[in-house]
């Protein structure tokens, strides 16, 4: 009956998932003509942080909890899964030009970001109070920066002006609430489906739950590729990873400290970084994505799971 119960509530949140997520593009994609931004920035930016109050919420919880393993999978398994999964599918359907003025910055950024946390994480300590509020400090400085810098120098609203702007902010923050609570149901009943099968913490974190947080990203990805739109996609798997690193550690480590498995640090950090590269070196050089990309990305994170899991 128990097992009845779980998986009922894991359908439910499937469902909500697939809604909120088509009325999240809608609203992102609109947003982005009345402003006149790049589809890549505002991805990068609003959706992003949408998508990833899933894994904020979780690894928060899990931090409080005491299951640091959970904390830090779900963090750095969600990057994996964001750019191998998502991105791999988004770039095998849909390649094509990137705007590389909002994209090149940002991935500097979240390398020099992600290097912070591997030094953190890889020094004996774990990643510490004080090392998640230099994160947190670090996600202000993005912040600021993504105000300050133009992503379109020039740009201007389109015809209509700002007049639809407010109906659509509210529909993206309803979407976005309801993407919350979907995936919650998901992740809370993967999560009991998995304990059922006694799988180790660290395990659940960068597969189940990390999966399951990045659901909003997913179907985000799957419907902008089915309205043609994707380059919302990428710039949201790419605010996303940057939120994972400095908002879902940072709060995270500063609820509780993190001490890393050695496993976490020889396999999924080396990972989330090298996915990274095959996603964004292309683009930097070349200004646009290749399906090739998406095919080795989808490699990647098929291989990873198969080495996690067995």
């Amino acid at each position: 009956m128990e097992m009845i119960k779980t998986s009922s509530l894991f359908l439910i949140g499937f469902l909500i998932v697939i809604f909120s997520g088509n009325l999240f593009v809608d609203a992102s994609v609109r947003i982005a003509k009345i402003s006149g931004l790049p589809e890549i920035a505002i991805g990068a930016t609003v959706v992003s942080l949408g998508t990833t109050m899933p894994e904020i919420m979780v690894s928060s919880m899990a931090s409080i909890a005491g299951s640091g393993d959970i904390a830090l999978g779900n963090a750095i398994g969600s990057i994996i899964c964001n750019t191998g999964l998502i991105c791999g599918l988004s770039l095998f359907f849909t390649p094509g030009k990137v705007p590389t003025k909002p994209f090149n910055w940002r991935v500097v950024y979240f390398f020099f970001s992600f290097a912070c946390l591997f030094f953190f994480a890889s020094r004996g300590l774990g990643i510490t109070r004080f090392d998640g509020g230099l994160l947190l400090l670090l996600l202000l400085v993005y912040t600021v920066l993504c105000m300050k810098i133009k992503d379109s120098p020039g740009s201007e609203p389109s015809a209509g002006g700002g007049s639809g702007f407010t109906p659509n902010l509210l529909k993206l923050l309803l979407s976005a609430v309801l993407l919350f609570i979907g995936a919650r149901l998901l992740v809370d009943s993967a999560v009991s489906l998995a304990h059922y099968a006694r799988v180790p913490e660290r395990v659940i974190g960068v597969t189940v739950v990390a999966l399951g947080t990045s659901l909003p990203e997913l179907v985000t990805a799957l419907v902008a590729i089915s309205k043609k739109h994707g380059n919302i996609s990428l710039g949201n798997i790419i605010g996303a990873n940057m939120l994972n690193v400095l908002s879902v550690c940072g709060i995270a480590s500063v609820i509780s400290p993190i001490l890393p498995t050695t496993s976490s640090l020889l396999y999924d950090f080396p990972v989330a970084a090298l996915v990274m590269v095959f996603l964004t070196l292309p683009i930097m050089l070349f200004r646009r994505t290749f399906r090739i990309q998406g095919v080795i990305l989808l490699l990647c994170y098929v291989v990873y799971c198969a080495h996690v899991l067995f």
